[in-house]
């Protein structure tokens, strides 16, 4: 897996400075999904990564105790650092 699929759209810190997370768009032949990554701020290592079928994230959170991230953009989502589960998903928009 390479590092980065695409330039970096969104990042945040977690409160204690431990880890970084990325948000990036993923252009595979006509299909963009988004991807996150949780990088470990002192060894500049992926801890964990996630794919999700947005790709236009426009804003990116980390909870005050570090365990939640949250992304928002043409759809949305909750993951716990702990689980690398996805907690909540928001269905891409769509006009109408």
């Amino acid at each position: 897996e390479p590092a980065f699929e695409s330039p970096c759209r969104r990042l945040t810190f977690t409160a204690d400075g431990r880890r970084v997370v990325s948000a990036h768009s993923n252009k595979r032949s006509t299909e963009t999904t988004g991807v996150i990554r949780v990088w470990d701020s002192s060894t500049g290592r992926v801890e964990r990564m996630w794919r999700c079928d947005f790709a236009h994230i426009v804003d990116l959170a980390a909870s005050p105790d570090g365990e939640l991230i949250a992304a928002a953009g043409s759809g949305g989502g909750v993951w716990d650092l702990s689980g690398q589960l996805l907690l909540r998903r928001k269905e891409p928009w769509s006009s109408v």
